[in-house]
């Protein structure tokens, strides 16, 4: 078993990244399982969701959860994927977790950061 750094699957991802070709060649010649944790996870949403696109950070969650090589590890939040999904908004993957958080636990959430205010009142 392996556990890749998060730069791996940005490279996976975006086609004109420097790194692309060698993880084609990694892919292609995978027969071990992969330890994927759930911050690792969290990362590579927003980089992709930031430098791409959101749709092109749900092909990589799709791509994770269809291929049994992947193992996920520390999911306790799994449930933050799909608010991710339903939110229209680009916004960093960590910053819909807190909001979901304080959603869920009826936590009042406090921020600087505007987007993340008008999402909390928008969906509390």
């Amino acid at each position: 078993m392996y556990i890749l750094d998060t730069s791996i699957y940005i490279s996976a991802f975006l086609e004109n990244d420097a790194n692309h070709e060698i993880w084609l060649n990694l892919i292609a010649n995978l027969d071990w399982k992969i330890n994927i944790p759930y911050l690792v996870f969290q990362e590579v949403i927003t980089v992709l969701t930031y430098k791409h696109s959101k749709k092109l950070a749900w092909e990589f969650i799709d791509f994770i959860f269809d291929d049994d090589r992947f193992i996920l590890t520390n999911w306790e939040h799994i449930e933050e994927i799909s608010f991710w999904k339903e939110v229209s908004s680009r916004i960093s993957y960590i910053d819909i977790s807190i909001v979901y958080t304080a959603i869920k636990y009826n936590i009042r959430s406090y921020t600087f950061d505007k987007d993340m205010e008008k999402l909390y009142k928008k969906y509390k």
